[in-house]
């Protein structure tokens, strides 16, 4: 599985600013893990850590992972 590793930033009402990390098989396009990280645009470190975490834990490790080259992830 290729995970591909994508950032959406919005703004909800009653929390604020909202950045979505979205990790998805850019194969089947399976959505493995979409994890929220409050009041910022850049999410740290362990946020990306913790969404891949979850993510290995409900599908397992991929066989090659790839990042967009503007996000941090490793």
């Amino acid at each position: 599985m290729a995970d591909g590793c994508d950032i959406r930033i919005m703004r909800v009402e009653g929390v604020g600013k909202v950045s979505l990390i979205n990790l998805v098989d850019v194969t089947s396009r399976l959505k493995a893990e979409s994890y929220p990280s409050l009041e910022t645009t850049n999410p740290a470190l362990p946020d990306y850590q913790l969404s891949l975490r979850r993510a290995f834990l409900t599908y397992g490790l991929p066989q090659t992972l790839t990042a967009s080259p503007r996000h941090r992830l490793l």
